[in-house]
């Protein structure tokens, strides 16, 4: 394990994390600025809009899934393929004549993306010490906050000079730098701790019900994303100023989720349990979108709400998986994650069918920032009492004790 972050290994790994972070973080959230396009330009529903951002979703939850299940594979042998596939797929969406192909191809990239953002989470919680496993981990997932806040802005830009499909076509491009990653992609180093190689054998009741809330707060998250533009669009804020909600927030992304790296990783957060962190950090985000039906009114008051959410948000987002650490071997983490996405894909296929749906019988786009905060609400309770259940375990224990030495 690096015990450091300035060695040239974890330095590639930081990269090669941040790297595929960034186009995780771009598919996830700035392809929202296509919505309104597509709508008139493939001539359907919001409801059926849904089916794009679906697709995104549960492609890469089956990436996630798969991830578990390469092992024969290296590294730099399985982020080949996936660069090739996304950015292939990419290429095709500017073709296709009618949203349930552009669905198709926009899935495929997404399981291409989700198959190397679990796998390089799982290396890098493998590859860093537990004193500073979650600072290296907030560095590397800094990649989607600026990924999330920049790519909108050049969408935009893309829009005022160029057709939607002409715009889909570079961006295509764009994406095909994930073959960077391949290049700098470090190959694992096992710990000397053996890990259980059967997932059954990795699963107690309390990482299930911790696995649970972190289904719970990504369907909350999933649900309202593809509805930010939608609601600014709702309250009179258009164009480049709908696009600066999504960039302020993202930029507020950056600093916040290394301070909630380097938070988490003191000897008393550890002590108590990052899962708390997570928890207390989930619920706030909750209670902001419940409240965001009588916050959100223009353009300040969104972008209020957005900086306020954007806190929240990135302060818990590395110790979400470092968290792990507290109930099972760190080994063991990138089959838990496959587990995560395998419970998430059923979540993630339903949520946006539901929203859309809310959207059409209540026509405002408030309701699926409610639902998120419902959902958001189940998941950080959820998360405190997966703590609670397990308690201060060994492996937890172990990690303070040798922080403290």
């Amino acid at each position: 394990m690096e015990k450091t972050l300035k060695s040239p290994r974890a330095i590639r790994i930081l990269v090669t994390m941040f790297l595929y972070q960034f186009f995780m973080g771009s598919i996830l959230k700035s392809t929202t600025m296509f919505y309104p396009k597509w709508t008139t330009e493939f001539n359907v529903t919001d409801s059926q809009i849904s089916v794009v951002y679906t697709a995104i979703l549960s492609g890469g939850q089956i990436g996630g899934i798969i991830s578990g299940f390469l092992e024969c594979w290296t590294n730099k042998q399985i982020f080949s393929v996936c660069s090739a596939l996304s950015t292939l797929s990419l290429l095709t969406s500017a073709f296709v004549p009618n949203i349930y192909l552009l669905a198709v191809t926009y899935g495929l990239a997404s399981l291409a993306l989700g198959v190397m953002f679990t796998m390089v989470i799982g290396f890098a919680a493998a590859g860093f010490s537990p004193e500073i496993r979650s600072l290296a981990i907030s560095i590397g997932v800094i990649g989607t906050a600026v990924g999330s806040s920049t790519m909108p802005i050049v969408i935009q830009l893309l829009f005022d000079k160029y057709t939607v499909r002409q715009s889909m076509f570079i961006i295509s491009g764009v994406y095909a730098h994930t073959f960077i990653g391949v290049a700098l992609t470090p190959e694992v180093r096992k710990t000397k701790k053996k890990s259980n190689v059967k997932l059954t054998s990795i699963m107690n009741p309390s990482i299930v019900i911790y696995v649970i809330a972190l289904v719970f707060t990504q369907i909350g998250k999933q649900s309202q994303f593809p509805y930010f533009v939608p609601l600014a669009n709702q309250v009179g804020v258009e164009g480049y100023d709908a696009a600066s909600i999504l960039f302020w927030m993202g930029m507020l992304d950056i600093p916040c989720r290394v301070a909630g790296g380097y938070f988490s990783s003191l000897g008393f957060v550890r002590k108590m349990g990052q899962s708390v962190f997570v928890g207390i950090m989930v619920l706030c985000i909750g209670i902001l979108n419940l409240a965001s039906v009588f916050i959100i009114e223009g353009y300040w008051s969104f972008t209020i709400w957005a900086i306020c959410f954007g806190l929240c948000y990135a302060l818990p987002v590395s110790s979400q998986y470092s968290a792990m650490g507290e109930f099972t071997h760190i080994d063991n983490i990138s089959k838990v994650l496959s587990f995560f996405c395998f419970v998430l894909l059923i979540g993630v296929t339903i949520a946006p069918v539901i929203t859309g749906f809310l959207v059409e019988q209540f026509c405002t786009y408030e309701v699926t920032f409610i639902f998120a905060g419902v959902m958001m609400c189940m998941g950080g309770t959820s998360a405190i009492i997966a703590r609670c259940i397990h308690g201060q375990s060994e492996e937890s224990k172990e990690d303070i004790d040798q922080s403290e030495d």
